[in-house]
């Protein structure tokens, strides 16, 4: 029954995230991008997923013992701030006696839907030509399986990986980390909480021209009584997005568009993280939730099969 309810829920979750995107596929609309409106207009994106993946590492600091595990589904929800919907586009207007630069507010990638073409006179052209608008979404829902594994001295290692075939596009998340309790490493076992420290490597990819990686590390503590363990931590996250496509625009009277490549890594916002979070175990089975005070304040949940 309950692996029959965690399916159906996994179902449910995958259907609610692919229709998030609407039939609009961001890839398309951050091609017509160019080089220079392109960190405004995608800064959203890269700091929600480095918000997402640095979420959800942890739900309690005591580590499990040699190969003992958790099993279990990670589900992030990244509301979207309305200062992060909107941007100031820089427009070149270019004719053959002159050059004008001008700027229009616009979407970001999860702003307002809808394209804004460019206004020009007659034999003159708009880098960029079109302003393709954005998602229009309320905020951004992640989800992840991870598994927990008990190595030596105290030590755990986690996994997470899903493959998500999106609009043509394959979709891939992966991540890696290790934590390290440190009341036995330090000599701390007289301290009334759990102590531990944790490192995370995590990519995202889609398709063939966007590839982000997140680094994190954090600190926790946590507390059990009976079946409750609150638990609260402090971290670092640094996330890195890779943009590699071609930018392409019409200048009348040419047969041809002009191709300009875009090579750029760009860096999130988000950095600083402090956690709150309630863990609730009942026999081998697990469920936690908890608050994640950062650039874009989040909340992150979880359920899961633990053996310790």
């Amino acid at each position: 029954m309950i692996k029959k309810s965690i399916s159906l829920f996994l179902v449910f979750l995958f259907i609610f995230l692919a229709n998030s995107f609407g039939a609009t596929n961001p890839v398309d609309l951050i091609k017509q991008m160019n080089e220079e409106n392109l960190k405004a207009y995608v800064q959203p994106l890269i700091t929600s997923f480095g918000t997402a993946t640095g979420s959800g590492l942890y739900h309690t600091a005591s580590t499990h013992g040699l190969l003992g595990l958790d099993v279990g589904l990670k589900i992030m929800w990244v509301p979207i701030p309305e200062d992060a919907k909107t941007f100031e586009a820089k427009i070149l207007k270019i004719s053959l006696t002159d050059i004008d630069t001008t700027y229009r507010t616009t979407a970001t990638i999860f702003g307002e839907s809808g394209t804004d073409t460019i206004s020009v006179p007659i034999g003159s052209y708009a880098i960029p030509p079109v302003l393709p608008g954005g998602l229009n979404l309320p905020g951004i829902p992640f989800f992840m399986p991870q598994l927990n594994v008990g190595l030596i001295q105290g030590t755990e290692l986690m996994i997470r990986y899903i493959p998500i075939p999106f609009k043509g596009s394959d979709v891939q998340i992966f991540g890696a980390g290790l934590k390290i309790g440190l009341n036995d490493l330090l000599n701390l076992k007289l301290l009334p909480v759990n102590i531990a420290a944790q490192g995370a490597y995590q990519v995202f990819n889609i398709g063939d021209i966007i590839k982000s990686s997140t680094i994190s590390a954090n600190i926790h503590v946590s507390k059990t009584f009976l079946m409750l363990t609150p638990y609260v931590g402090l971290g670092y996250e640094n996330t890195k997005m890779n943009f590699d496509y071609t930018f392409k625009y019409q200048i009348p009277g040419q047969p041809q568009s002009t191709e300009v490549p875009v090579e750029v890594s760009i860096n999130g916002e988000n950095s600083f993280r402090t956690v709150i979070g309630l863990a609730f175990k009942f026999g081998m089975f697990l469920v936690h939730g908890d608050y994640n005070i950062t650039k874009y304040p989040s909340f992150n949940g979880g359920v899961a099969f633990s053996l310790r």
